[in-house]
């Protein structure tokens, strides 16, 4: 028992392996801020702009004709 019980503590405090898994999650958060980043340029920039140039566009149509 006390083998298994120090054996379990061991690799408990394995340095790489906690090491390994922050780099990992580290990875996936930075993977998610850059989604984010993504989404809220194209919600405030992109598709506001979009749709006024769609709308001048529209109405410069209308006017024409």
């Amino acid at each position: 028992r006390a083998r298994q019980a120090i054996s379990d503590t061991v690799s408990d405090i394995d340095i790489d392996e906690q090491l390994a898994e922050l780099k990992e999650i580290a990875s996936n958060i930075s993977q998610y801020v850059l989604n984010m980043i993504v989404v809220f340029v194209l919600q405030t920039l992109v598709f506001p702009l979009l749709f006024l140039w769609l709308t001048y566009r529209a109405l410069v149509a209308v006017m024409q004709h």
